[in-house]
């Protein structure tokens, strides 16, 4: 799974070290530009503490972005995925990359490409193409229920 910012072909967010770093250097250059803003009119302490909270919001949102992607890096994730085909209740097609647009609480938006497995098209006696429905992934689906799914025409 990738994770990107800005678009589907943004730049992939960087770990989460890296993250806590910039957040950290961006926020020691702003205190200097607060505190002075406060000095020259302490009637802007709202207008500063609106901008500090936007400031921790957009960090916090970074940082669960990097999270995101160093969690779905792991070769366990592609394991995971061939073990949701083998489990599925209908027959799956081979993974195919889909990016999902994301938007995190503090408003980020991420572009995140997952691995989106669809379920495979089979025909009936008849050359209608049947779309299997899905059922609990604990109970497989048997011939006469995948004949009650609904059969699309040629």
């Amino acid at each position: 799974m990738q994770v990107r910012t800005d678009s589907k072909n943004g730049a992939t967010v960087a770990s989460p070290s890296e993250t806590v770093e910039t957040f950290q250097s961006q926020t020691q250059s702003r205190i200097e530009q607060w505190l002075h803003q406060l000095q020259d009119d302490p009637d802007r302490f709202v207008h500063i503490e609106q901008q500090i909270d936007q400031h921790y919001r957009q960090g916090g949102g970074q940082l669960v972005a990097s999270l995101l992607a160093k969690v779905t890096e792991n070769p366990q994730m592609e394991e995971h995925v061939q073990q949701v085909r083998q489990d599925a209740a209908i027959p799956l097609r081979a993974p195919q990359s889909r990016p999902l647009k994301v938007r995190l609480l503090c408003g980020l938006v991420l572009w995140v490409t997952t691995a989106y497995c669809a379920p495979r098209r089979t025909k009936d006696t008849v050359g209608n193409l049947v779309i299997s429905p899905t059922h609990n992934q604990n109970e497989k689906a048997t011939g006469s229920q995948r004949h009650q799914a609904c059969v699309l025409e040629r």
